[in-house]
């Protein structure tokens, strides 16, 4: 829930000080002006929100707002996905892409009895099912990779590559076509197999080996990218027994090269101060002037970093700003016991919130 509140407070102070900046923002307008710098289709959904202000204004008339999959009314094609799907859907060039789990089995080598984190690709005009990229469990269990929740992030996408956050606390770069062009693209040529099913990796940064990350439960960044930078919320947080913070000095915040993930900048607020986990998405956009990359913390405050950073390797804050209800009190020290105890307590006092 603490995710949840961070990402909303967030959209709304960025909706809020874009108005301001410019009385006549249209967040629909703006999102089609990034798109169309983009080599996707005018009209297409390349990440979370439409853009990387995150407002979720789709260009649409006459939606509809009724289907039925049995009759077909108002639906071109459907495909069955896992048992758990968060990722959101996104369209570009005529491909779908989705995070869910394994539990359809699409592929031969991974039946669905196999736990995986799961990206599937489809087309976009007849939900054919294309490629699919796999990410098996991490040895760690559920303190790292929570079981059957699959793929939670949204990827964001251009004409030839994809970017997205696996299970595994790993930030991937992929070829759209899979292997269906042929070739085996990018750096990396260590994928199992050369399958048209399965996915073509160009690169790939493991945050836990890499930077000591220890994400809490599960990974789940909807990354976006602006010119040559990508931006990741690394989800690290507290332990199993939500009593600590196995890496309090990892960051939560990165910078990388989206073309060869070279590393470029970090920062590790909120350090000590993580709560559970840390689970929201960036937005970048530009007030005055300035050009901004915005991130939920998991301490309940939001932070705004110079995209380009210090040039240094660290992060240049801009503002911080306090999230957490005034009179608010969290225990951070306390026995397993009281936490259960208050973990209860929460959830009979959250009964009826809907």
């Amino acid at each position: 829930m603490k995710s949840l509140t961070i990402k909303t407070v967030a959209a709304l102070c960025l909706t809020v000080g874009l108005v301001s900046a410019a009385d006549k923002f249209n967040p629909t307008d703006e999102a089609l002006n990034f798109i169309s710098k983009m080599k996707v289709g005018k009209y297409d959904w390349p990440q979370w929100g439409g853009s990387p202000h995150r407002n979720n204004t789709p260009q649409g008339e006459n939606i509809p707002h009724e289907w039925d999959l049995e009759t077909g009314e108002n639906v071109l094609w459907f495909a069955p996905l896992g048992s758990q799907t968060y990722g959101n859907p996104v369209v570009a060039n005529g491909k779908v892409f989705v995070g869910t789990n394994n539990m359809h089995g699409y592929l031969k080598r991974y039946p669905a009895k196999i736990d995986l984190g799961v990206l599937a690709a489809f087309d976009a005009k007849t939900g054919k099912f294309l490629w699919q990229a796999s990410s098996p469990k991490l040895p760690t269990g559920r303190v790292h990779d929570w079981p059957e929740m699959g793929i939670c992030s949204t990827v964001y996408c251009d004409d030839k590559r994809l970017w997205y956050n696996t299970s595994r606390g790993e930030v991937v770069c992929l070829d759209v076509e899979g292997f269906n062009d042929g070739e085996n693209n990018g750096p990396f040529k260590a994928e199992p197999n050369e399958n048209k099913d399965e996915a073509d990796i160009i690169w790939q940064y493991d945050m836990m080996g890499k930077l000591g990350i220890s994400q809490h439960n599960m990974c789940s960044c909807s990354i976006t990218c602006v010119g040559d930078r990508c931006f990741v919320i690394t989800g690290n947080g507290v332990d199993e027994a939500h009593l600590s913070i196995p890496a309090p000095n990892a960051p939560s915040f990165i910078c990388l090269d989206k073309n060869n993930g070279k590393l470029l900048w970090t920062d590790k607020s909120p350090g000590t101060n993580i709560l559970h986990g840390q689970w929201s998405s960036p937005c970048v956009f530009e007030v005055g002037g300035q050009e901004q990359v915005v991130m939920g913390g998991g301490d309940g405050w939001i932070y705004s970093f110079d995209p380009a950073g210090d040039g240094k390797g660290g992060a240049k804050l801009n503002w911080k700003f306090d999230g957490n209800p005034k009179e608010s009190l969290y225990l951070s020290k306390h026995s397993k016991s009281h936490y259960r105890n208050a973990h209860l307590l929460r959830r009979q006092s959250l009964r009826g919130c809907g």
